[in-house]
């Protein structure tokens, strides 16, 4: 049993650190969208602005660029897509409750409301963090695919 429930914190650390990961990419595409290095504002933008913003608006401000820009629309819809299902995958994790029901399945995640019955278990097993580690990877060298297209198609704005 200890043996699961470690696998099941280590697990949950690796989801927390993916979604860091993934924080970043989204971050550096929108920061080579508005700045430009020779710029001395970019230190503004990066340090003080970009920590500001929640997830989800850095997820907005990625899909408006997309969408702005005429990067392929189909592609950026599926890769925000990802994005946001790691992220709810990630808020069950830092925020949900995590219980044993059976000793033998070890520790499960509870997501959605005791009360409306409108909830599933999640098992965070070697092939729900597999899927996870795909979809991560499509992300990431989706949004940089994203980020060569705009790079390729303009030069960055300044302030």
């Amino acid at each position: 049993m200890k043996e699961k429930i470690d696998e099941f914190h280590k697990n949950s650390g690796e989801i927390l650190r993916i979604m860091i990961e993934i924080e970043h990419e989204v971050n550096n595409f929108i920061f080579n969208y508005f700045c430009k290095l020779e710029s001395n504002r970019w230190l503004v933008f990066r340090e003080i602005l970009l920590p500001k913003l929640t997830i989800e608006d850095k997820l907005q401000i990625f899909q408006k660029i997309c969408e702005y820009e005429q990067l392929n629309i189909e592609f950026s819809k599926k890769i925000i897509q990802y994005m946001r299902d790691v992220q709810k995958i990630r808020n069950t994790v830092a925020h949900d409750i995590s219980f044993i029901k059976d000793i033998d399945e070890g520790p499960l995640l509870h997501k959605g409301g005791w009360i409306t019955n409108q909830s599933e278990n999640i098992k965070l097993d070697l092939q729900f963090m597999e899927d996870i580690n795909n979809k991560k990877l499509v992300i990431i060298q989706g949004i940089n695919k994203l980020l060569d297209e705009l790079l390729a198609k303009t030069t960055p704005n300044s302030f």
